[in-house]
């Protein structure tokens, strides 16, 4: 049976929003000041407290303060979030954005695209909490910013970059019960030119029997364990005032045991007994150079290339492992104009996705070009959001997208 590589949304679907009028502040900032700065909503620098979209930023301290093992355990403390998982730690994490499926909420690393393009959907567990700064979580449509696979909302995970005017040199050693552990070390340093930071980690877990049901035909006494072992680096350079330039990388490989059986040719379930296993990874790098050309205007281009690579048994005997690694190059000319009202967004991208796997699809690869404008800001007590897009696919032709939206500030205290 052929498939086609799937599209997040199936189709293009238009977001319009409704003009709404903001009575209470719709940013929650998990530990973090609600005046904080967040790129996601409107793909501009803006105060978390200006945005119009429904927002949350969970911060590094409320990351560690939660307690949590796993990005998709951290999502799900958001309002309008919620996560599933396939068995234990290590097992593959869908994340669910106010009701609507897991492939409707893209999952940005940086603001890079990672996933696989034969799902629709992204590796939550296998991205380490350990190289996580911050997330910013847009809840509703974002077609109308970053395309049709928005329409639930956008998790943007930001990366740990030099925080410290000294190299500083950080690290952590954790134990726990079934041979769990979690390390990492890192070193970063900022000064008036350069930030740099460079992190690796490993965690992992013995693991437990996750099948405990002798009758199941998937039943096998072993453990189920895992282990992660992960790198990320950042750095940037102000050749000047008007001119930067920078570089980010982040590379994750997980892999994880589980109970399975097979069939065979008579459709009988055998092979319990076998160690079934799933290896993932999972790596993004990008450059990118900020240009001022004026002191109102800001063009950003950016090129960036993403990896999602899963291999596990088939599930037939006899047949080759299944192997899904999609890739995914992706090109940004952003520019941001300072207007005397608020600022202006023009945006053109190019996103090249490629499907290798050893099962058969009547579609292996697709081009998406892209192009935005926005218009965004703030009159007295008034906030606005104007965004339009289209996008050129080569599989499933034109589409637009539109947001507009507004909102009123009635008392001080609410944003």
């Amino acid at each position: 049976m052929k498939k086609s590589i799937r599209q997040r949304a199936c189709a293009f679907v238009p977001a319009l929003s409704v003009l709404a009028v903001a009575v209470a502040p719709d940013v929650r900032a998990e530990g973090s000041e609600q005046n904080s700065i967040v790129i996601t909503a409107s793909r501009q620098e803006q105060r978390a407290n200006e945005s119009i979209a429904s927002m949350t930023v969970i911060d590094r301290q409320t990351i560690d303060q939660f307690g949590t093992s796993t990005l998709g355990e951290v999502l799900s403390r958001s309002a309008g979030v919620e996560f599933s998982r396939q068995g234990g730690p290590g097992a593959a994490e869908t994340v669910f954005t106010r009701g609507t499926n897991g492939g409707h909420t893209l999952v940005l690393i940086d603001g890079i695209r990672v996933g696989s393009s034969s799902l629709g959907t992204t590796a939550v567990e296998a991205i380490p909490l350990e190289q996580v700064e911050r997330v910013e979580v847009l809840r509703g449509p974002g077609s109308a910013l970053y395309g049709s696979d928005a329409i639930g909302g956008v998790v943007n995970i930001i990366t740990k970059t030099g925080q410290a005017k000294r190299p500083a040199v950080m690290g952590s050693v954790g134990y726990g019960s079934n041979g769990a552990y979690a390390t990492h070390v890192g070193i970063n340093k900022t000064n008036d030119q350069t930030t740099y930071s460079l992190i690796a980690g490993l965690s992992g877990f013995d693991g437990i029997n996750s099948l405990v049901t002798a009758t199941n035909p998937a039943y096998n006494s072993d453990r189920d364990g895992y282990a992660n072992r992960n790198f990320g680096a950042n750095v940037t350079h102000a050749i000047s005032d008007a001119f930067q330039v920078g570089a980010g990388v982040l590379s994750a490989r997980s892999q994880s045991r589980y109970d399975a059986y097979q069939t065979n040719q008579l459709w009988q379930k055998v092979n319990g007994h076998l160690d079934y296993k799933r290896t993932h990874e999972v790596n993004q790098a990008s450059l990118y150079a900020t240009l001022k050309p004026l002191t109102n205007w800001t063009s950003t281009f950016r090129l960036a290339d993403a990896m999602d690579s899963d291999e596990q048994l088939s599930s037939s005997v006899g047949g080759d492992n299944d192997r899904y690694k999609t890739t995914q190059k992706q090109y940004t000319f952003q520019n941001d104009v300072t207007l005397p009202v608020g600022k202006a967004l023009l945006l053109v991208e190019r996103l090249e996705q490629k499907l290798n796997s050893n099962n058969i699809y009547s579609l292996y690869e697709r081009n998406i070009d892209s192009y935005a404008v926005g218009w965004t800001g703030r009159v007295e007590k008034s906030s606005f959001q104007f965004n339009l897009r289209q996008d050129k696919s080569s599989q499933y032709g034109d589409k637009d997208s539109q947001y507009f939206g507004y909102g009123y500030k009635l008392t001080p205290q609410w944003g």
